[in-house]
């Protein structure tokens, strides 16, 4: 395993998603529950939200490395969709049980997925920039040996028929 890789990539991924986590929280007026004023536990919540993102980026980089290769874009079309349902598991069953908000349930879904779309972003390029796989458009499944094997060797050449 490439540690420049897992730990670049890691890195990278966890920036990306907490600069995203950072604006929707922060700058998209999203519709939100009230919530108590948490101000004083500001520098306690970053942190745990970020070392929080450096796992979740751990964990979707080596789920990725799983895959055959692809580009940035399909690995983050892949993890978007991915979000997505989870989004839709999680967000519509706690509208469905404890009550949440069509609006807060969409709103959440939509973040997660904008987000982890950003993050397959990054660890696609990561992955396509560090790995050294060689990108090729075939599946990277069992290697084939080399040559034919010797119950299938190749037809002896037939000898010229000149006179």
């Amino acid at each position: 395993m490439n540690a420049k890789l897992l730990v670049r990539g890691t890195l990278a991924g966890a920036l990306t998603l907490f600069a995203w986590e950072t604006i929707s929280k922060t700058l998209i007026p999203w519709p939100a529950p009230d919530l108590t004023e948490k101000s004083a536990l500001l520098g306690l919540m970053l942190g745990r939200q970020f070392a929080l993102d450096l796992v979740v980026a751990f964990v979707v980089l080596m789920a990725l490395l799983r895959f055959p290769r692809a580009t940035a874009g399909q690995y983050a079309v892949g993890t978007a969709a991915l979000a997505l349902a989870v989004s839709a598991s999680a967000f519509v069953s706690e509208w469905n049980w404890y009550g949440f908000g069509a609006a807060w349930t969409v709103v959440n879904a939509v973040d997660r997925v904008i987000g982890y779309g950003l993050l397959g972003l990054v660890l696609g390029a990561a992955i396509n920039k560090w790995n050294g796989r060689v990108n090729t458009n075939e599946w990277s499944g069992v290697q084939a040996p080399t040559g034919l094997p010797s119950s299938m060797s190749a037809p002896k050449p037939r000898p010229s028929s000149r006179n």
